[in-house]
Parts: structure tokens; C-alpha cells; sequence
């Protein structure tokens, strides 16, 4: 049976690499500059790149990925903090990237988690509730798939950081779920070129606002 499981297990991960050269290289190129972007027009220019690169493979999970990705991170962009228009407009797209994904793995259901809680941070008091229980909705569904994944391990005590103390959640509280968070980082080796590996800076981020 554990051979079974084995043999299941590297045929999925190999069914979702991605297999079109053109496409590889192009993303590697978007992926480098994600990591280099920091004016929020240096961020727009990425997202729509990405648009074009994961339209043109989109049978690719990882294009779609990439693209809902960026369109988050520009959500919380400082330039339209107060413009909640422009913030929900970028989430819709990155919603709509998510809905493009044919495969459920474990860092699909984290990326579906983080647009939901960025959604409940453009107007928290209305959407506490439906995008409160989306994050613990499809942050459960990722721990079970791969509890040892650090982004994972990071949203969850992204989560906890957030939620009141009354609720089980705060700083305090968070601060272990940060360290173990990195030590997963630490632990963590991509199964193929490409795959999601962000966000220890983040965690590192975090760990520091919550000691």
C-alpha cells in the first residue's frame, strides 16, 4: 500500500509540472522580476505580464497561480490603501485567476485563503464572516494536504496574528505558530522548477511585530 501511495504521489506531481518550454522560460523571467518589482506601477506591469503568460498556457496552474499572486500583492499596495474600489477590483481578478486553476493542491488552497483574507481587510466589520470562515475553510483543507508546508504554516499563524484574543488568536499567540513557520522554510524543498517558494520574508516580517 505505501508503495501504491509512492508511485500516486510522484505521478500527480509530475501530471502538474509544467511541460511547455516556451511557457517555462517565459514565467522564470515574471518570477524574477516579482521578487525585483517594488514601484506600484513596476507591480501592475508584472500582473498584467502574467495575464498574458497564463492566458496563453492556460491549462498551466502555475501561470494562473502567478497571476492571481501578483494581482493580490497589489491589492494591499500602499498607493491605494484607501481606495477600496481599486483594491476589490484587483482581488476580483486574482479571484478569477484562482477559478482558471485545474489542480487542488496544497498551495492552490493557501492562495485561496490569502485573497480571502485580503478581501476581509479592504472592509473587515462586512466581511468578517463569509471571508473569515473561507480562510479557515480552505486553510483546513491545506493543512490536511500538507501540514509541514510553510506557507501553510505561515497563514495560519497569519490568521492567528489577526483574530482577536477573546477569539484564541493575537500576537502573543501567533509568535510560536511564526517560528515554527520558518522553520518549515528551512525545511522546505521544491518539488520541481517553478513551484511556489515565497514568503519567508513575511513570516520573518511578522515574527518581529509579534515579540
Amino acid at each position: 500500500m505505501r508503495y501504491l501511495f509512492l508511485i500516486l504521489t510522484c505521478f500527480a506531481i509530475s501530471f502538474s509540472q509544467p511541460k511547455n518550454e516556451e511557457f517555462k522560460e517565459a514565467l522564470a523571467e515574471a518570477i524574477q522580476q516579482m521578487e525585483k518589482a517594488v514601484t506600484f506601477e513596476e507591480k501592475q506591469d508584472l500582473a498584467g505580464r502574467l495575464d498574458i503568460i497564463a492566458s496563453a498556457a492556460s491549462d498551466e496552474w502555475l501561470g494562473h497561480y502567478y497571476a492571481a499572486l501578483a494581482n493580490v500583492n497589489l491589492s494591499f499596495s500602499k498607493e491605494i490603501k484607501d481606495d477600496s474600489d481599486k483594491r476589490d477590483a484587483f482581488l476580483a481578478k486574482a479571484l478569477e485567476e484562482y477559478k482558471l486553476i485545474n489542480v487542488e493542491n496544497e498551495e492552490v488552497m493557501v492562495l485561496r485563503a490569502y485573497i480571502a483574507q485580503n478581501t476581509l481587510a479592504v472592509k473587515p466589520m462586512l466581511r468578517y464572516k463569509v471571508e473569515g470562515e473561507t480562510i479557515a475553510k480552505y486553510l483546513e483543507k491545506a493543512e490536511k494536504l500538507a501540514p509541514n508546508n510553510p506557507r501553510v504554516n505561515l497563514f495560519r499563524a497569519m490568521n492567528t496574528f489577526y483574530l482577536p484574543e477573546f477569539m484564541g488568536g493575537g500576537k502573543k499567540k501567533s509568535c510560536p505558530l511564526f517560528e515554527k513557520a520558518l522553520v518549515s522554510y528551512s525545511n522546505f524543498k521544491i518539488p520541481y522548477q517553478l513551484y511556489p517558494n515565497w514568503g519567508k520574508d513575511l513570516a520573518e516580517e511578522y515574527l518581529a511585530k509579534c515579540k
